[in-house]
């Protein structure tokens, strides 16, 4: 995850364990980077899996879930009553 991060909004590797709100009662976000140094609000949701076995895919449960916590967050809403720590700290960023 931290690579894709680097590699999608352009950070130094060592930049992104900030970005990290993967947690226990992370709403399905595991990461969330906010573009300070653009003119435009740019932020970045991002959510991952991984499976040990090649036939399992992403469900559409989670998809779901990651785009409705994205949506509440945009909303000024919490996505969950018992948001982690680390995803309390970048929502109150945004």
């Amino acid at each position: 995850m931290m690579y894709a991060i680097s590699q999608i909004c352009d950070l130094d590797i060592l930049q992104t364990p900030f970005c990290i709100t993967d947690d226990y009662n992370d709403a399905q976000i595991d990461a969330v980077y906010i573009n300070e140094e653009s003119d435009v609000l740019e932020i970045h949701f991002f959510q991952s899996k991984y499976f040990a076995k090649d036939d399992k895919i992403i469900g559409e449960n989670d998809i779901r879930l990651t785009l409705d916590s994205v949506q509440k967050i945009l909303n000024g809403k919490n996505p969950t009553k018992q948001a982690s720590q680390k995803l309390k700290a970048k929502i109150f960023e945004i």
